[in-house]
Order: structure tokens, then sequence, then C-alpha cells
């Protein structure tokens, strides 16, 4: 503070004198430039510093210093609060505020223990978590991980949460920045549902031809790579086309659905059944021999013969053939695989169907 020309010599406060450094052409100047050869003049400026005064210019200071933050925070396009090592919440920027619903920091905090549910998506204890996470960012400077939070609404907010700590002169802060997942969980469940689309048969539910190739591609890549037997089943519904004459082609959709739902009961859970087009259907059996495979295809033969197909009060008589094909030194790759096995299939349909060929 400068003390302006004509006031008392005994400046302010008892502090500590200090000169002031010569301004030209202003009406504040220094000592020196008053008192001339008199030390002692009436006209001597002191300038002082009370602790009184200390803490106001350092209040402004800090005042003016959170006002640069907020603004800085609520230009900032990413939800942000500002908190301390206790936990406690200093400053929160416009997107934070627009991202729950709420409109002030008050309300904010006012409603702070219901922006996240009791328990975390991990089985974790919000509270018990979020402690650690804060913790763990203080320590070591920064700390991410997903978090699930809630709006004013109690609609669920999955979020990607990034604490920094900003060390600043005789405090630590933490800036935690959230990343909205909502948007992003929605790209991935469409792209989810989309992928199941181009990988599911609509009608039966199983994988559709095109998700078996590329698995059973895979598989038998690892299987010759580790040098384990691979064996494919063909399977196709006897007489299909007289049952969708007679009854209609919706009873025939419905036997399919059962049909996959009884064959299902008798695989074992690694095993890869797939609508390969029509009433046709192929089964891998990864890590399995021929005697097993056969084994595995009478047992499904027996199940669908005394399967009670009754839809709409219709009794329908099922069965099916069977042709089994297994990886040999001279039929290794997944194309012959399937062509020897076709080729069983169709032994076992002139053999009188119903049977199993291999």
């Amino acid at each position: 503070m400068y003390v302006k020309r004509g006031g008392t010599g005994n400046g302010i406060g008892n502090g500590i004198g200090k000169s002031l450094d010569k301004l030209p052409n202003s009406e504040y100047d220094d000592a020196e430039h008053f008192h001339g050869d008199n030390a002692n003049s009436d006209f001597g400026v002191q300038i002082a510093m009370s602790g009184e005064m200390t803490d106001f210019i350092n209040s402004e200071v800090e005042r003016l210093s959170r006002q640069r933050l907020k603004a800085m925070l609520d230009s900032s396009p990413i939800p942000c609060v500002v908190v301390d090592e206790s936990g406690h919440t200093l400053e929160i920027n416009k997107k934070q505020l627009e991202l729950f619903g709420v409109a002030s920091k008050q309300e904010y905090l006012s409603k702070i223990g219901q922006l996240s549910p009791e328990y975390q998506p991990d089985g974790r204890y919000s509270c018990e978590k979020g402690k650690e996470k804060l913790k763990q960012a203080f320590e070591t400077g920064s700390a991410y991980f997903e978090w699930m939070h809630c709006d004013h609404n109690g609609a669920d907010i999955p979020c990607e949460m990034s604490i920094v700590r900003i060390d600043q002169p005789g405090q630590k802060l933490a800036f935690a920045y959230l990343r909205d997942l909502r948007e992003l969980k929605s790209v991935i469940r469409m792209k989810e549902h989309l992928e199941a689309l181009a990988y599911t048969d609509p009608l039966t539910g199983i994988n559709n031809r095109r998700f078996f190739v590329l698995a059973a591609e895979k598989e038998l890549e690892s299987s010759n790579t580790e040098d384990k037997p691979f064996s494919l089943l063909m399977l196709d519904v006897d007489h299909f086309k007289e049952i969708n004459d007679k009854y209609g082609h919706p009873i025939g959709d419905e036997v399919l659905r059962i049909l996959t739902k009884r064959i299902k009961t008798v695989l074992r859970s690694d095993a890869l059944m797939a609508r390969y087009g029509g009433e046709e259907f192929v089964i891998m059996l990864k890590n399995t021999i021929t005697k097993n495979a056969m084994t595995t295809a009478w047992r499904i033969r027996k199940t669908v013969e005394r399967t009670k197909f009754s839809i709409e009060d219709q009794g329908i008589k099922v069965t099916v053939s069977i042709g089994v094909a297994s990886k040999t030194s001279s039929s290794s790759s997944l194309e012959e695989i399937i062509e020897s096995a076709d080729a069983a299939l169709y032994k076992a349909k002139n053999s009188g169907r119903n049977t199993v060929v291999g």
C-alpha cells in the first residue's frame, strides 16, 4: 500500500518500514523525493504492512485466484470438480452441474450423496473406493478408473474418472475430470447387437454359418499347432420339406427351434453348433477323436428320435441323419473336413436316413 504525499510521518501500523521504488510521473513518490536532506523529516514516508493488512491482501489474492480458477473450469468442455486432500469439494464447473441436472454448486453439494449408488458395478462400496482412489491420486499424482454415477433422477451415468494432483503453494488440490461413457456404451452395445445379428441365426438363436466358419478356422489352426484332434458333425432333418408342406412353414420353423434346444442338451459346453443352411446344421467338436464324435452323433440321433414334437396339437415325428468327419493327415483344412462330413451325411441319407455315417 502506498501512502499519499502529505500524510503523517508515522506510517501505517507498526509493521516493518519499506521504501517504495520511485514511480515517475505519479503522485506517489519514494521517501527520498520528499525528505531531501532531512532523513527524519515529517514528509518522510514509511510504508508498513500490519498483520491485518497482510491477511486482507492474501485473501484478495486467493479470491482472485479462485475467480480465475472458476473461469478456467467453466471454459472447460469436460465436467470437472476440484477437491482438497480431505475430499471436500472446492469448485465445480458448469459442465459438471449440467451432467447431473443441478442448477448450482449449493444444490450439487446438497445432493452429492445421491449422485453415486451405494455400491459400484465391481461390487465395491462407493465411499470406500472413492477414498482409496483420491488417496492414490494425492500420493502418486494421478488415478484413472471407471465409476458409476447417478443423475438427480437416479438414472445411471457410467463414467471414466481421471484425478490429477495439482501442487499449490501450501496446499495440494486434485482436479477430478469425468468422461460420460453413456454415448460410448450405447455405441458399444449397438456394435455388439449388430455383431450378434451378423453372427446369429434369427430363427433358432444359435450361431450362423458365417460365425461358424470364422470360429472353426481359428480352432482348427490351434488344433494343428498343438496337434490335437478335431471333428465335425453335419446334420440334416429328414423329410423336412414334407413337414413344411404338410403343416406349414410356421410349424416347420418351430420344429427347428425345438430340435436345436434338444440337441444342445447332448453337447458339451465347448461344442459349437450352428445352422449351416435351411434344415442343415453343423457341430464342431474340439479336441475330439472320431470314435467319440461318432458316439456323440448317435446320442443326438436317439435324442431327436425320442423327442415328442407337439406343436399346435400336432404330433410330428422328426429324425435326423448325421455325417461325421475328423482332421487327418490328408484332410486337415476346414474346407476338406466339411466336404468329408458332407459326403458322410449324403451316405447316411442314402442309407435310409435316421442314421449316422463316419
